[in-house]
This record gives structure tokens, C-alpha cells and sequence, in this order.
């Protein structure tokens, strides 16, 4: 991944493990005595890699937190998605929504929906779909986009245990 030449990586020089331990020491020093430290991601939920990239994040939390020291309060999923007409596509992406709200059930940690936004697409998956866009879309297709945020919500509330809800909030871009 180029990126240029000046770029800087804190964990080239820290490691894949120290640059993040370092963080969260710096924060629990000079933040709020309360603060609560959360890793952030996009594509927690995604279906073309089994959610293997939240996996993985779970594991490397794991890792992180292995020095009895550092501590991760919770996780914050990025959810830029998009509402299928192609019903085996959304029944996919549900799936794999119920999925992550499973693993990050399973973590332990605090979960949030960090951001939260919907597209609309008839057909075809990324990077070739036939998108709607905001000045063509009908009603119908609010309302179906707006049926799938419920379920998003529900699905959020009835799997995430209480005592690990941390919220949800709507993205605009």
C-alpha cells in the first residue's frame, strides 16, 4: 500500500502491538478518569469474507490486551451499507449483519454502530452496481430503506446484551 513518500506509521516504529498499547496508556493517563477507549472499524459486517475482518480484530484486541494492562472498551462498527433489491444479495448481508452483532456480542466489549448510513441498489454488487441516487428515489424504496434500518436496530437491541449497548448514530455525508 503506497501511500507516498512522506507518510508515517506509528506502528513501523512502535510495532504491531506497542503503538496501540502506547495509545491506550497515553489515554487513560491524560484523558478523562472515566474515558472509554473503542476500536473502530468499516466492513465488520461484511459478507464476501465471512466477517473474517472482525475476526480478526477480535483477535488482535486479544493480543493487545495480553500485556494485563491495556484495556479496549469497546468496538465501533462503521456500517456504510446498502439497502438490495436482489433478494439473495440482502438476505446475505443480513445474515452476516446478525453475524457481527454475534461476535461483538461474544467479545465482551461495549458496542457501538459509529456510523451508520444506507445506499440503495437494484442490482449488481460493488464495484459494478446499479445505485439509486438521492434525486431519482422513490418512496417505495424509502420505505424499503427505511424497513431495513428497523431490522438493523432490532437485530442490534435483541442480540447486544444491555449492559454492552453503547449507542448508534446516523452518518451523513
Amino acid at each position: 500500500w503506497d501511500v507516498g513518500g512522506d507518510a508515517f506509521f506509528w506502528q513501523d516504529y512502535l510495532g504491531d502491538l506497542e503503538y496501540v498499547r502506547q495509545a491506550c496508556r497515553l489515554a487513560r493517563k491524560y484523558g478523562p478518569e472515566d474515558v472509554k477507549l473503542f476500536i473502530n472499524d468499516y466492513n465488520l459486517e461484511s459478507d464476501w469474507d465471512d466477517n473474517k475482518k472482525l475476526k480478526s480484530l477480535i483477535n488482535w484486541i486479544k493480543k493487545w490486551e495480553a500485556d494485563g494492562a491495556t484495556k479496549i472498551d469497546g468496538i465501533g462498527t462503521q456500517m456504510h451499507i446498502s439497502y438490495h433489491e436482489d433478494s439473495g444479495i440482502l438476505n446475505s448481508r443480513k445474515q452476516h449483519i446478525t453475524k457481527m452483532f454475534e461476535l461483538l456480542a461474544n467479545s465482551g466489549k461495549l458496542v457501538r454502530v459509529s456510523e451508520m448510513d444506507m445506499g440503495y441498489v437494484i442490482s449488481g454488487t460493488y464495484p459494478n452496481e446499479n445505485k439509486v441516487y438521492t434525486n431519482t428515489i422513490t418512496e417505495a424504496q424509502h420505505k424499503k430503506m427505511a424497513e431495513f434500518y428497523e431490522w438493523i436496530v432490532k437485530e442490534y437491541f435483541r442480540i447486544i446484551p444491555p449492559a454492552q449497548q453503547w449507542g448508534i448514530c446516523q452518518w451523513t455525508s
